[in-house]
């Protein structure tokens, strides 16, 4: 897992003033982050997440190997 604070925007549109941290984690597979999703703890721990969030984005992506 990766934590980091946006300090600066450098191309895109988005109010970086919305956005301070940002987390980049790596699953096994897809199963496994469905899993993550699916569990009871994960869901009530998500309520006071979005409680204190105005808003939050979900990307799913693929590792290349370059």
């Amino acid at each position: 897992m990766l934590i980091g604070q946006l300090e600066e925007l450098i191309i895109g549109e988005i109010e970086s003033d919305q956005w301070d941290l940002f987390a980049i984690v790596k699953y096994p597979n897809k199963s496994a982050l469905r899993s993550f999703f699916s569990n009871p703890d994960w869901a009530k721990s998500n309520e006071h997440r979005v409680a204190g969030s105005t808003g939050q984005l979900l990307l799913l992506t693929k590792i290349l190997n370059v």
